[in-house]
């Protein structure tokens, strides 16, 4: 009976061993095709001669491609003109980036520029190929719904639309119903800051009390999904507490993301040609990430 049961286990064990070895080939191969995608975008850029052309392949291609929320930008942005925006998910060195791009409509630009600005998140190998086997990931399609589903479950939600996005300044993590990820801030030679996304954890390997203590934080800011400022799942209601009001701290207040931070500060004070103000705010910012302008920042 003991071998009986010693075997069972090993047979376990051994399909979570395989289970992990094939979401590290899955990865990979994604990575190989995200890269593909993205190739195939610039090539029909550069050869594509009238932008509603272009518009037309991303829009039919959307679910093989490896962007997401495309839009046609439709008013005249200075020397850029028209811009079509979209979010790219790339894949480097293991890792997967978010970006937003901006294609440039003007004669002068079409075909030649685009203007890529970094989201200032990112996940890691090891979240990824978690990711990819706790939500039986397999395509460019479901990394998508996956990440995109994730992230604005949490721009949505009370917590967040009260208390404004976390600044980036420490650790947190991100409660959904039934997962937690657990994210740190690393910075790089310019003394930037990048959230990565490092680990996953879903509701099958959490313990009746961190099940307890996400119920109770999740029922305490009213939401689906929350962050908060911490390294771990608080252990008591007592610490829970203070984490949420501790995370209240730490949060610019406003539900806006940290891009039309920047465009609000760039238009400075006063509503006067409010909307041209804004175009021009809208103009300037992207000129501080062209990297052929005399006005790049970044």
């Amino acid at each position: 009976m003991f071998q009986a049961k010693q075997h069972l286990i090993s047979m376990l064990n051994m399909d979570i061993i395989v289970k992990s070895h094939e979401a590290k080939a899955i990865w990979k191969n994604l990575q190989q095709n995200l890269v593909i995608a993205q190739d195939k975008i610039n090539l029909k850029f550069k050869r594509t001669q009238e932008y509603p052309t272009f518009l037309k392949f991303l829009k039919s291609n959307i679910d093989v491609l490896n962007i997401v929320n495309l839009k046609l930008m439709d008013s005249k942005f200075g020397h850029y003109g028209k811009l079509i925006q979209t979010q790219l998910i790339i894949p480097e060195n293991g890792r997967l980036y978010l970006e937003t791009a901006y294609y440039p409509l003007s004669k002068k630009y079409f075909g030649k520029k685009r203007l890529s600005i970094s989201n200032k998140f990112e996940y890691s190998k090891h979240y990824m190929e978690r990711l990819i086997e706790r939500k039986n990931i397999t395509s460019i399609l479901d990394i998508k719904n996956e990440l995109v589903d994730s992230l604005e479950k949490l721009g949505n939600s009370n917590f967040t639309q009260q208390i404004g996005g976390l600044d980036l300044s420490t650790a947190f993590i991100i409660l959904h119903k039934g997962s937690v990820s657990f994210c740190d801030l690393e910075i790089d030679e310019d003394q930037t800051a990048m959230a990565v996304m490092k680990t996953i954890i879903t509701d099958k390997e959490l313990s009746n009390n961190k099940k307890e203590m996400i119920d109770y934080i999740l029922n305490a800011t009213k939401s689906d999904s929350c962050f908060l400022a911490t390294y771990d799942i608080p252990e008591t209601f007592v610490e829970a507490d203070n984490v949420i009001e501790d995370t209240k701290k730490r949060t610019n207040g406003i539900a806006i993301s940290w891009e039309e931070q920047e465009i609000r500060k760039m238009m400075g004070n006063g509503s006067f040609n409010s909307e041209k103000k804004a175009l021009k705010a809208f103009v300037s910012y992207l000129e501080a990430y062209d990297t052929d302008s005399a006005k790049c920042k970044y």
